[in-house]
């Protein structure tokens, strides 16, 4: 049994048609069928370019957004420890002293 073999678009190719769906607001099947692709093809280009635009909030890449959420979770982390000794030791002293 052969396996379809999948077709190679262009980069050039594949950013006009993301084009033609974002600033033209065409459909992706309507974009499919003027350029014979497959809807699922030109749905699947539209959402990968998303996922790779920086968040207009903050200017990073979801990539860089997971780093530093990682990031951000350790120092939480590292911070909560801190404060419970804290507590600890105040709760020492304050037994101590009476």
């Amino acid at each position: 049994m052969k396996t379809k073999k999948r077709k190679a678009y262009p980069e050039d190719f594949r950013r006009e048609v993301v084009r033609l769906v974002i600033e033209e607001q065409l459909s992706h099947s309507e974009v499919a069928r003027r350029l014979d692709l497959p809807a699922q093809t030109v749905g699947n280009w539209v959402r990968g370019r998303d996922s790779l635009q920086p968040d207009p909030a903050t200017g990073l890449s979801p990539q860089a957004m997971q780093k530093e959420l990682a990031r951000l979770r350790a120092e939480n982390a590292s911070l909560k420890l801190d404060r419970d000794i804290l507590k600890k030791a105040a709760a020492y002293f304050a037994k101590e002293s009476s």
